[in-house]
């Protein structure tokens, strides 16, 4: 069983918190709107600060403690016009202790969505309620710390025009590889045979790990399956091996990776679909005595590692996407996250909801 630690941080307001535990629970999805004000002849007046942004956390059943969540903005949320740096003219705050919470800015773009990652203390299972205030403007006093939103992570790479993880040990270099906008912000975009992404110092990732989480959303390219290969996406030789995209009676695409664990018999091939030309949030986790991949918060594919608690098998290469012979795969890699821990269900299925614009909401206070 994968199970959720709870993390407890700064109170925030909330609603009732549920004292069971129960099964979980359907998705309700919650589109990402702003509160638009009066509409006047010339339109509605621009968003003043602060504003209250909302989390559904509805469709989990365990808490969340020190959460990174994504908060999508644009003008109808924050009034871009008072807003010349957002790394110290926005801040967010718990509006019960007056306590402020890390933040980072991915992107800053007046034009259209910003992107800015929030790390949320606490939020509790089922809630609808819970929230913090937004601040933004020249008086704002915000400082963005993003290493201390991705606190627990080995690897966080938004692929941004800098390409640097947050942890800098794990700087990308990008061979005959691109970066374009992507799910949210940029991605790593990969168009040419020899195209790969390399990670620095990334030849412990995985290594004999027994707990861990990779998630990355995934667009494949392709207006078909009818493939001649099977492309590859990732590798890392050893303990995670041949990332690439399969193409079963040439009618579906699959993403497969191969996990090896020490025992006998403990070689975990997973895969899940990847529809055409769509944005897919995968997540591939093991607990020491189980592994599976997610697809958009739903299992996709179990593995039972046998011989009681094992770990992946030792290997020293370093991590890379997309290949580094002649067959890439044709598509896009962002978000990408790896981490010693084997997260919930509803942790992951949370991370796939918010990413599609359905966790977040912000109104006036």
């Amino acid at each position: 069983m994968f199970a959720a630690a709870l993390v407890c941080g700064c109170s925030f307001k909330s609603g009732s918190v549920p004292t069971s535990t129960p099964d979980d629970a359907d998705i309700d999805q919650m589109v990402v709107v702003g509160d638009m004000g009066v509409d006047t002849p010339d339109g509605p007046p621009p968003p003043t600060s602060p504003r209250r942004v909302v989390f559904d956390n509805s469709a989990s059943t365990v808490n969340f403690g020190n959460f990174p969540v994504l908060v999508p903005l644009t003008a109808a949320s924050v009034d871009y016009a008072m807003v010349t740096d957002p790394t110290t003219q926005l801040r967010f705050e718990d509006e019960m202790t007056a306590s402020d919470c890390e933040f980072e800015v991915e992107s800053w773009n007046p034009g259209g969505e910003s992107i800015v990652w929030v790390r949320v203390p606490s939020l509790p299972l089922g809630s609808t309620t819970t929230s913090v205030l937004m601040h933004f403007g020249p008086t704002a006093g915000g400082s963005s710390d993003p290493a201390a939103v991705w606190g627990s992570y080995d690897v966080v790479h938004h692929f941004s025009s800098t390409a640097n993880s947050i942890d800098s040990n794990y700087a990308a270099t990008f061979v005959n590889a691109t970066m374009t906008a992507g799910s949210a912000g940029m991605a790593a975009t990969f168009a040419a045979d020899d195209s790969r992404v390399t990670f620095a110092s990334s030849g412990g990732l995985f290594d004999g790990w027994q707990d861990f989480t990779l998630s990355f959303w995934i667009y494949a390219d392709y207006a078909s399956a009818a493939l001649t290969s099977e492309p590859d996406v990732m590798d890392k030789g050893g303990p995670l091996t041949l990332g690439r995209l399969l193409h079963p009676g040439d009618t579906e695409l699959r993403m497969q990776i191969d996990l090896h664990f020490n025992g006998v018999n403990n070689n975990a091939y997973l895969n899940a679909n990847v529809p055409f030309k769509t944005w897919t949030h995968l997540a591939y986790q093991a607990n020491g005595n189980n592994a599976r991949v997610v697809r958009d918060g739903v299992v996709a594919a179990t593995f039972n590692i046998i011989g009681g608690t094992q770990s992946l098998i030792s290997g020293s290469q370093g991590f890379y996407l997309g290949s580094n012979g002649t067959d890439a795969f044709r598509g896009q890699i962002d978000e990408l996250r790896i981490e010693q821990q084997a997260r919930s269900l509803d942790y992951v299925r949370a991370q796939s909801l918010m990413m599609h614009r359905q966790f977040v909401t912000i109104v006036d206070p």
